[in-house]
């Protein structure tokens, strides 16, 4: 039986705390303006949310539930007179409940199920100066006056299923290499966010490695093709450069009480970077990626860092 009492997760652009930061001490609307100008053409990302859970595995059996809670804002600053806006903002508010279960079928086969029930508000806007110095006013109250003009409430229900299938028996040395080959099935019957946008169903393979090198320990080796049949379609994810995923992570320490894990790899091409610090109860985690924002993999990267703290046992 494994507990996470708080598992929280942040995430951000490489200017996005910087820009925050130089807004909240701007005292004028000049002011204001300047710091907009400044930052003008990046691109922000802050993701907040907290998956706290309940999870049992068995002989054969497993599953989890967990209660998600989160929110996640992108942003753009134009120039002003911009069709787009001085402020382009994408944003959702969600809560909901996140469950899981999977079964080992026989030695080699394990399939799983999944669902997700989630409910919340999201928004698209393209704000005007005066909308965002009325909203960057300390005596407005910004947050409701969004809730009012720009979002809308959304609900929505879709269900995961996949099975991972242990391949060293048709493997060359597949008793040193451990190697998994891996199929699912995502957000089928979409995950419609309202105004912020849908997550079509999606179809992803992938295989993984657990070789027994003599250095270091726990090795985990992977490669993943997102969206086989391109369910994001032509305009919006083309290019199979965005769906190649590889990675690899391996323990310097691993033991009951403390565990320390380094990781990277390649995402949008690339490099990715982690690393992860277990003691007793309480994880730490780091992890640094880039987003490709473009058509094409390496086209306007968003440089994004990711931290998380678990307690749990």
């Amino acid at each position: 039986i494994e507990l996470d009492i708080v598992n929280i997760n942040v995430a951000f652009s490489q200017n996005t705390l910087d820009l925050l930061d130089e807004m909240d001490q701007a005292n004028t609307d000049s002011e204001t303006l300047a710091v907009l100008e400044k930052y003008q053409g990046s691109n922000n990302h802050l993701t907040l949310n907290n998956l706290s859970s309940l999870s049992y595995k068995g002989s054969a059996l497993a599953w989890s539930v967990g209660v998600l809670a989160g929110t996640q804002f992108n942003f753009q600053t134009h120039a002003l007179g911009s069709s787009s806006g001085l402020l382009d903002v994408n944003a959702y508010v969600l809560g909901g409940l996140v469950t899981g279960f999977s079964y080992d079928f026989t030695d080699r086969l394990h399939i799983g199920v999944g669902a997700k029930i989630l409910e919340g508000k999201s928004m698209t806007a393209a704000l005007t100066l005066s909308e965002v110095l009325a909203l960057t006013d300390s005596t407005n109250d910004s947050a409701q006056y969004l809730e009012d003009n720009y979002m809308k409430d959304f609900e929505t229900t879709s269900y995961d299923v996949g099975l991972i299938y242990d391949v060293a028996h048709i493997f060359p040395f597949g008793n040193y290499w451990h190697p998994s080959l891996g199929i699912s099935v995502m957000d089928i019957g979409e995950t419609n966010l309202g105004d912020y946008g849908t997550i079509p169903t999606t179809l992803n393979i992938g295989m993984s490695f657990q070789p027994d090198f003599p250095i270091l320990s726990n090795w985990l080796l992977a490669v993943d093709y997102i969206d086989v049949t391109n369910a994001y379609d032509e305009n919006y994810d083309a290019d199979p450069g965005k769906r190649i995923r590889l990675g690899a992570k391996a323990s310097l320490i691993h033991n009951a009480f403390l565990q320390l894990t380094g990781s990277t790899g390649l995402y949008n091409q690339s490099p990715t970077f982690g690393a992860e610090l277990r003691f007793a109860l309480l994880t730490l985690n780091y992890s640094t990626y880039a987003e490709a924002i473009g058509a094409y993999a390496a086209q306007e990267l968003d440089r994004r860092h990711h931290l998380s703290i678990s307690i749990g046992w």
